[in-house]
């Protein structure tokens, strides 16, 4: 009978570990004419209760990745436009993704 030694090794990814822990959200804004560029875009974790700042880039995208799984609020306020939000419901190892549209303010009247 043969006695045997069996090695179990494992080589870990710290990012793809992370991953798989949490999610990732990219957000769209667009606005009549198409995407906004320079919005300002807030996601919020509510498991987590953080909030992180993003700015769109020339595509009207902003990702992040490396969320907390749960409900996750994506708001984007841009000088001129309506704010607008949207929830997600993010589950770890997900990559969603929302778009949120801002429609123009009207002008103020006698002001």
């Amino acid at each position: 009978m043969r006695a045997g030694l069996a090695l179990d090794l494992q080589w870990k990814d710290p990012k793809l570990e992370a991953e798989l822990r949490t999610g990732a959200l990219t957000v769209r804004v667009r606005g009549e004419q198409g995407p906004l560029a320079g919005v300002a875009v807030a996601i919020t974790s509510q498991g987590a209760a953080a909030r992180r700042d993003l700015v769109t880039g020339a595509d009207g995208t902003a990702s992040l990745s490396e969320l907390e799984p749960g409900e996750v609020i994506a708001s984007a306020s841009l000088p001129g436009y309506l704010p607008a939000q949207s929830r997600v419901s993010l589950g770890a190892g997900d990559q969603r993704a929302v778009e949120l549209v801002l429609d123009k303010e009207k002008p103020k009247v006698g002001s």
